[in-house]
């Protein structure tokens, strides 16, 4: 048998409700900032992908035109050496003295001696084409390593 002096449930109830429907609002609205702040981290992750896969693309394009021969305008070469200087900021410096001293300069040099083989003297020719060569080969292993050294830099974890 309940006693008068006992509190009904609805007393409780009434007491309680409040602070309960409080907890339950409070943590929907924590879950809202939670996920409106895991929003952000990704969002940030994708505009540094999307930044890091410009200059990836910019080396790929500069490569292509070389590899295709059929020369590389100063446009081209400058766009890419426009790129480079943000890539000191997004990757590595390993990464970014690898795209300038074994992609861009050496195959700047290369479009430098296909232009003077051009109009060089017979002497000079033979020195001409033994150092294309050899930049060549330095650009030919350059570019074999090219995927493999931005890819810890080209995924999107989440």
């Amino acid at each position: 048998m309940v006693s008068p002096s006992d509190p009904h449930w609805t007393a409780y109830f009434s007491a309680l409700g409040p602070l309960i429907v409080a907890v339950i609002a409070g943590g929907f609205g924590a879950y809202v900032v939670w996920r409106q702040w895991r929003t952000a981290q990704n969002r940030l992750k994708f505009d540094l992908f999307e930044k890091r896969h410009a200059i990836y693309k910019s080396g790929l394009d500069l490569i292509n035109a070389y590899v295709s021969g059929g020369g590389i305008d100063k446009v081209m070469l400058s766009e890419y050496f426009f790129d480079m200087q943000d890539a000191r900021w997004l990757f590595t410096n390993d990464l970014a003295v690898y795209l300038d001293s074994e992609i861009f300069k050496p195959i700047v040099r290369h479009e430098r001696i296909w232009d003077a083989l051009k109009r060089a003297s017979d002497d000079k020719v033979p020195k001409l084409e033994f150092e294309q060569d050899a930049l060549e080969d330095k650009i030919e292993a350059a570019v074999r390593l090219y995927d493999s050294k931005f890819e810890p830099f080209l995924q999107l974890r989440h």
